[in-house]
């Protein structure tokens, strides 16, 4: 195993491959330590393909609370909210392509941001719903992934 890397399901793995290490150690008490890039996968292989990995749910949740704060930081305008939103659903979509409570909201909001000229600006009251239905939305992406 290599040093500073935990061997953990949350890191991306890539073709097996294995390499050689040598110890910092006298000559001749050399030693060998042979690694795998196999080593980093969960022992239930049927796991990986049924639960995201933790590093693209983290990804999506943060996505979900930058979004969430600019709202109540009182950002109105498209140029503003359009790319926030943006990162939320392409992050959600990278984690799970199952419907969920909130996903349709999710799209209609960016729907509507899209139709909007980019100095435009979302009402209060629309500020104020968006931030409900992400919120719903937040909470239905969180039991998608248990």
């Amino acid at each position: 195993m290599l040093a500073g890397l935990p061997a953990t399901y949350e890191h991306p793995t890539a073709a097996p491959s294995t390499s050689t290490n040598t110890l910092n150690t006298p000559n001749h008490l050399s030693t060998s330590i042979s690694t795998s890039a196999t080593s980093a996968t969960t022992t239930n292989p049927s796991s990986t393909t049924t639960h995201p990995s933790a590093r693209l749910a983290a990804e999506a949740t943060q996505h979900f609370i930058t979004f969430l704060d600019a709202l109540r930081l009182n950002y109105n305008a498209k140029d503003q909210l359009h790319p926030l939103l943006s990162d939320v659903i392409t992050a959600v979509n990278n984690v799970t392509t199952a419907d969920f409570d909130g996903r349709a909201s999710i799209v209609n909001w960016l729907i509507r941001l899209n139709r909007m000229g980019a100095g435009d600006e979302v009402s209060e009251q629309e500020r104020r719903q968006m931030v409900w239905d992400l919120e719903q939305a937040y909470a239905g992406f969180i039991k998608t992934l248990e």
